[in-house]
């Protein structure tokens, strides 16, 4: 009976440091296990940090490769960028005429690591470019409504998709965005 009671005034004693100031709460925490706080904070931020700076495997991952290297380079620089081709060759035998059409879009997209950069930490900066040309099949071929290519325009045009600035804050946790940026990219996968 006696050790439990001494046991819970001991309980009672320990809950006391939140109350009290800084420095008596350091007396109170041992070396070991501040020493221990530490290690685990490091230990949790080093890995995370690690893994920020290993760039793209762009040999594997691309179909033009790391350009002997100079891609990896801008990467770590702060710059990425990347370009997408896509081309549609259509014929059609019946509708309303028969014939061929082609059409293309193409996709640029440009990424600036402004920490990297100009030493602003946490901004990026994004610019995507399209480019599409080629019209026709629907209204003069098919005669659909539904259409059979998604890159189809009525007339060529190339403008900015995204051109945007982001600051992120708290370690990544907020972030703030200004600039042409369609809401549809964030949910459209």
């Amino acid at each position: 009976m006696k050790q439990l009671r001494s046991k819970a005034v001991k309980q009672t004693t320990h809950s006391a440091p939140l109350r009290m100031a800084p420095t008596a709460m350091m007396k109170i925490l041992s070396q070991k296990q501040v020493a221990a706080g530490i290690a685990l904070l490091v230990a949790l931020a080093l890995p995370l940090a690690a893994a920020a700076e290993v760039a793209p495997d762009y040999a594997t991952a691309t179909l033009s490769g790391d350009w002997g290297g100079t891609r990896s380079a801008a990467w770590r620089s702060g710059w990425a960028w990347d370009a997408a081709l896509k081309v549609d060759g259509l014929s059609n035998r019946g509708g309303t005429a028969s014939g061929s059409r082609s059409m293309s879009n193409v996709d640029l997209r440009l990424k600036a690591d402004l920490g990297r950069i100009a030493g602003w930490q946490g901004a990026t900066a994004y610019l995507h470019v399209l480019d599409d040309r080629g019209a026709g099949i629907n209204a003069r071929q098919t005669g659909s409504l539904m259409g059979v290519s998604n890159i189809e325009v009525p007339v060529a045009t190339a403008r900015i998709f995204h051109a945007w600035l982001q600051q992120n804050f708290l370690g990544d946790r907020i972030s703030l965005l200004a600039g042409l940026y369609p809401i549809d990219a964030e949910f459209f996968a």
